[in-house]
């Protein structure tokens, strides 16, 4: 029950388990009318220190794996897309969690969402099958967050293209939007 209760304070997914094992411990309460004093339970102080312990650490601030495109998805940000953007299906939960009800995702990892065609189909984007021209049929995206390494192939074909525009670039993440954007129009020199 301990362990189901410091998993529902890092991911609230997990409060359904909780309620399955705290069922021992309800089970065991004095229920109606006994009318015997009782101790507390042995377990009582330890188990309220391991509460007050797991409510702060529930207030911390949410920490990211650094290979995470963060920087990227505020920049995307910056370019105020609205729409479906494409991105390796890694990235697609933080690009809910940035832009929600802005941006839509093509693909995310919630592998359960997606039909067996739709992953056969980004199987062939990311093995250079499928053409730029039919994942903007596809999808229209208003943007394109990638890992260049990962797909390589339309990566290539998005840096070669005047319809799109990078906005962003490091350490193997790119951005694209469209070439009408704001942050792609070209900069004048000052006088």
């Amino acid at each position: 029950m301990a362990a189901l209760l410091v998993m529902t304070f890092v991911a609230y997914r997990f409060v359904l388990f909780l309620a399955i094992g705290i069922v021992p411990v309800v089970s065991r309460l004095p229920i109606g009318g006994e009318t015997q004093a009782r101790r507390a339970p042995s377990w009582l102080a330890p188990g309220a220190l391991g509460l007050v312990v797991i409510a702060t650490l529930a207030f911390q601030p949410t920490r990211f794996a650094p290979e995470l495109p963060l920087a990227a998805a505020h920049r995307l940000k910056d370019a105020h897309v609205r729409g479906t953007v494409y991105a390796d299906f890694p990235y697609g939960g933080i690009l809910i969690d940035t832009g929600w009800p802005d941006w839509r995702v093509a693909y995310d990892g919630r592998y359960y969402r997606y039909s067996s065609d739709e992953w056969q189909l980004n199987g062939g984007v990311e093995a250079g099958y499928v053409p730029l021209v039919d994942v903007t049929r596809h999808w229209r995206p208003a943007a394109f967050l990638l890992n260049d390494e990962h797909n390589r192939s339309l990566a290539g074909e998005l840096a070669h293209s005047r319809r799109w525009c990078r906005i962003f670039e490091q350490s193997h993440i790119v951005v694209y939007v469209p070439a009408w954007n704001t942050l792609c129009a070209p900069k004048r020199p000052r006088r």
